[in-house]
């Protein structure tokens, strides 16, 4: 986790199951951009967006 003034950079690793698709595992980057001591945005970048279109489709 990174963390500033105005924001705050945390790295997730995930597991999801679903019937149909099976397992998979990704990394995520989560972009948290912080107001007045609130959570204003959220952004998220998957490490391979391809897999997880595949897995959600």
């Amino acid at each position: 986790m990174l963390a500033g003034d105005d924001g705050i950079v945390v790295i997730v690793h995930e597991t999801m199951e679903r019937d149909g698709k099976g397992k998979i595992s990704t990394d995520k980057l989560v972009v948290y951009t912080i107001r007045d001591d609130k959570i204003t945005t959220c952004r998220m970048y998957d490490g391979d967006q391809g897999a997880i279109d595949d897995f959600w489709s």
